[in-house]
C-alpha cells in the first residue's frame, strides 16, 4: 500500500488465474546479507523437528502453554544437540524474541548466522524456562 517490498517473487503457475509465490522480504534481506558475507546463501541447520504449540498440542503432550515450538525430534550430532536442546523441549523465544513458527526460528537463527554468534533459545522444559 505504501509502495514498500513485502516480497520477491519466486514461482508463477501459469494458467492458474495469476497464482504465484513471493519469498517474504525478511527472507531477502538475510540471503543478501549471506551473499555478501559467505558469496553464497547459507541455509542454518539446528538440527531437529518442530511443531507449533496450540491448545489442543498442548493438551495431548500436557503442557501448560500454547505458544512455542514443540521439539519432537533432536538428530544425533547436530547443533541442537551440541546446544543442549531435547525432545520435548518448548521453544518460547529465540535472541529475546517470541517464535511461534518455523519461519520465525528460521528467521532468528539466520540473523545470528548473519552476525557470527550463538543464537540465544529460551525454552520451556519439564515446568521451567532455561536459558540455553
Amino acid at each position: 500500500m505504501e509502495g514498500e517490498a513485502v516480497g520477491v517473487n519466486s514461482a508463477i503457475i501459469a494458467g492458474a488465474q495469476g497464482l504465484g509465490f513471493a519469498v517474504p522480504i525478511d527472507i531477502v534481506k538475510i540471503m543478501l546479507e549471506m551473499i555478501r558475507k559467505y558469496g553464497r546463501y547459507v541455509r542454518p541447520a539446528l538440527g531437529i523437528y518442530v511443531t507449533a504449540l496450540n491448545k489442543a498440542v498442548a493438551s495431548i503432550y500436557g503442557i501448560p502453554l500454547d505458544r512455542g515450538l514443540l521439539v519432537v525430534e533432536v538428530l544425533p550430532g547436530s547443533p541442537a544437540e551440541e546446544l543442549g536442546l531435547e525432545r520435548g523441549d518448548v521453544i518460547l523465544k529465540v535472541d529475546g524474541r517470541a517464535v511461534t513458527n518455523v519461519f520465525e526460528l528460521r528467521l532468528r537463527v539466520a540473523e545470528a548466522v548473519i552476525s557470527q554468534r550463538r543464537p540465544v533459545f529460551e525454552i520451556w522444559r519439564r515446568g521451567r524456562v532455561l536459558e540455553l
